[in-house]
């Protein structure tokens, strides 16, 4: 399976995106870090386009899933590739959090909002089809909640367009997929490190990869033991 992960640096007031990449073998707990590609502008998905067309053949042809955080592109990438597509739990989880954080105690709908958090956490790890259908009826109502905003009622509607790519773990369980990103969010924040006194983005990708080909894997459990 292919891992992946966006890490932003600003050089001068511009954006630049590292676009970072491990695969992980079937069966095993271990990713390998791909050299990753540097590019200016916000993530996109023409800049994943390049970067997963620089994998090397001999890798690419094996690759069989896609794990993603879900930003503009993936979706297609992983279709175009007809690899399957597990979507990340945590930063959907911690969108809601956040947004949840924002609510003051006396606002109206707070407890509704409660409630959606609650049923999308059992949503994404249930394997009872009947509770999930009953779940499903109760986000539909949820979206359009009166007392949601129009962006909380958004990712309610989206998480049910998604939902089967948010539990394609349990689709696909001989493929072992991680339920979130983590492992290149682990790395990222070594790299953070590595590269907070360089100054233009070519520094930053020299010592990235240098970095990357010093530390070329990382532990990567499959969903019976991976918690966020």
């Amino acid at each position: 399976m292919l891992l992946t992960d966006g890490m932003w640096s600003t050089f001068r007031g511009k954006y630049w995106v590292l676009y970072d990449m491990a695969v992980k073998p079937i069966g095993c707990d271990v990713a390998w870090f791909l050299d990753p590609l540097l590019l200016p502008g916000k993530e996109n998905m023409e800049g994943w386009k390049r970067a997963v067309g620089t994998i090397p053949v001999g890798i690419r042809r094996h690759v069989r899933a896609l794990v993603s955080d879900g930003l503009r592109g993936s979706k297609g990438i992983a279709r175009s590739n007809r690899w399957v597509h597990q979507l990340c739990h945590y930063h959907l989880l911690s969108k809601l959090h956040d947004m949840m954080g924002r609510v003051q105690s006396r606002v109206a709908g707070r407890e509704a909002r409660r409630v959606l958090v609650r049923a999308v956490s059992e949503a994404l790890v249930t394997t009872d089809s009947g509770r999930l259908d009953l779940i499903e009826e109760l986000i539909c109502i949820l979206a359009e909640h009166q007392d949601y905003t129009e962006r909380l009622r958004g990712i309610a509607r989206e998480f049910l367009r998604d939902l089967g790519l948010y539990r394609n773990y349990l689709s696909h369980p001989e493929l072992r997929l991680p339920r979130t990103t983590s492992t290149l969010e682990s790395m990222h924040s070594q790299l953070r490190r590595v590269v907070q006194s360089v100054n233009s983005p070519s520094a930053l990708l020299l010592r990235v990869r240098a970095y990357i080909r010093l530390h070329p894997t990382i532990a990567c459990n499959g969903p019976r033991n991976q918690q966020k």
